[in-house]
């Protein structure tokens, strides 16, 4: 490969690096190139051959903590944003809702559920198992309060 071809692929896995701004990715690049001598003995002569080798490895990594935190305020019976949050895959889930109206906080997917009340906050943990996309209810009030993104 050419110097050039090199260096305009680190130059595109660094702005992929970048990512959208979120810090929870990362991505490297490590380029190495050989330059290899051979001598060799033919009935015609001896020749040389030069051989070049270029590696290039990627690596990918995401920064999600081992422990999501999730703390979610309902009042009034509803969620001011409903948040999506982003769980490692096989991380745990600490999860606590407190809420002024009584209930049921359901994880959907995990089939996780819990009652809320005036005074007596929902708190559960799990192991996040499950890749995808899950919606946090209020199973009576059917009130979504919030989404886990589970992924590796």
């Amino acid at each position: 490969m050419s110097g050039r071809f090199i260096l305009l692929l680190v130059l595109a896995l660094s702005v992929a690096a970048c990512g959208d701004g979120s810090g929870s990715t990362t991505t490297t690049a490590a380029v190495s190139t050989t330059t290899e001598r051979i001598t060799t003995t033919t009935p015609q002569g001896t020749g040389a051959i030069e051989t070049t080798t270029t590696r290039v490895e990627t690596t990918t990594t995401t920064n999600l903590p081992a422990v999501a935190v999730i703390d979610i305020v309902v009042d009034g019976g509803t969620v001011e944003r409903v948040e999506r949050f982003d769980v490692a895959l096989d991380g745990t889930v600490r999860m606590t809702v407190t809420a002024d109206v009584s209930d049921e906080v359901h994880v959907h997917g995990y089939d996780i559920h819990a009652d809320v009340a005036p005074g007596q906050a929902a708190v559960f943990e799990f192991d996040a198992t499950i890749p995808g996309v899950f919606e946090v209810e209020m199973e009576g009030s059917g009130v979504l309060i919030g989404e886990l993104q589970v992924a590796p």
